[in-house]
């Protein structure tokens, strides 16, 4: 049998302490792969990604929930580096260190590709964001730390407001988009792809009076069979991007003309919302472990 690292953070490993609230979704999603894989005879072993291990005695290492990389950035590029030297590492290092900086939206927008309107700052201040609501033409704004995940130190802004506090902002430099009101209205579009191929899509909608699409912050989701122009507004942002992807999460919205535009392509730590698929949890596994079967080959 071959061996993959599972790679997560300490806060969602199993049988560890203070774990997140959400940490229950990594173990239900790492039991159903991990009941695929060994059909496929791959063994799937949990590893925290930033502790000391064997990296050489594994086929693989795989880049799962990872989710607290955000908060020490300066150590997970060196870490899966050096990872990398040891095993193979899905996704790639080069995949990696692009996505972590979420200017990679602009990037996309500058090769032709439907996106988020975003405007960099080099801090949230109260200059930066009113400058913002001129070059976005917008009176609310969201604004997120160029290197972030799950809504950490993120901020929705309307015009004339007082900022929040600091330590609900971006520490440093920050990204500033329009808030969507589409994502109330109807919902974020969300699709996952296993080496460029669609797997499942669901749809996700905040709490009444929220903007924020995570189930932690009580947001809902549901399936979604994805019609032609969300497939083709995801695989579009996909192509563009240029790279070969062991799996990768799209998330879409309608922007105000009814076009869909990328919010986020997630390549890093995505979850990857097995239980939505329409045939099943246990049928999306199987298409992630073949995904990961050919990549061993």
């Amino acid at each position: 049998m071959k061996r993959i690292a599972y790679l997560l953070s300490a806060d969602v490993a199993p049988g560890r302490e203070n774990r997140r609230e959400d940490a229950w979704e990594v173990e239900s999603e790492l039991s159903a792969l991990s009941q695929s894989a060994r059909r496929a005879g791959l063994t799937l072993f949990p590893e925290v990604w930033d502790e000391p291990t064997d990296w050489a005695s594994y086929d693989a290492a795989v880049v799962r929930a990872v989710w607290d990389y955000t908060k020490k950035p300066e150590t997970f590029l060196p870490k899966m580096e050096g990872i990398a030297k040891e095993t193979r590492l899905l996704n790639p290092v080069d995949t990696l260190r692009r996505n972590m900086q979420k200017t990679y939206l602009m990037d996309l927008a500058n090769k032709g590709v439907p996106c988020l309107p975003t405007v960099r700052a080099d801090s949230a201040d109260a200059a930066s964001i009113n400058a913002a609501f001129e070059d976005l033409d917008t009176d609310e704004v969201v604004v997120k730390p160029v290197v972030g995940a799950c809504s950490w130190r993120q901020a929705r802004i309307k015009q004339g407001e007082s900022l929040p506090g600091a330590d609900d902002l971006p520490p440093d430099q920050c990204l500033i988009q329009p808030y969507m009101s589409a994502v109330a209205e109807e919902g974020e579009v969300t699709l996952i792809f296993y080496n460029g191929q669609l797997s499942h899509g669901l749809l996700k909608r905040p709490k009444d009076g929220d903007y924020r699409t995570q189930s932690l912050f009580g947001a809902t989701e549901v399936s979604l069979r994805p019609n032609f122009s969300q497939i083709e507004a995801a695989q579009n942002a996909l192509e563009a991007w240029g790279e070969e992807l062991l799996y990768a999460r799209v998330d879409l919205v309608r922007g105000p003309g009814g076009q869909w535009l990328v919010m986020e392509l997630e390549l890093i730590e995505p979850y990857l919302y097995l239980p939505f698929a329409e045939d099943g949890a246990d049928a999306a596994a199987d298409r992630f472990t073949k995904a990961l079967e050919a990549r061993l080959l």
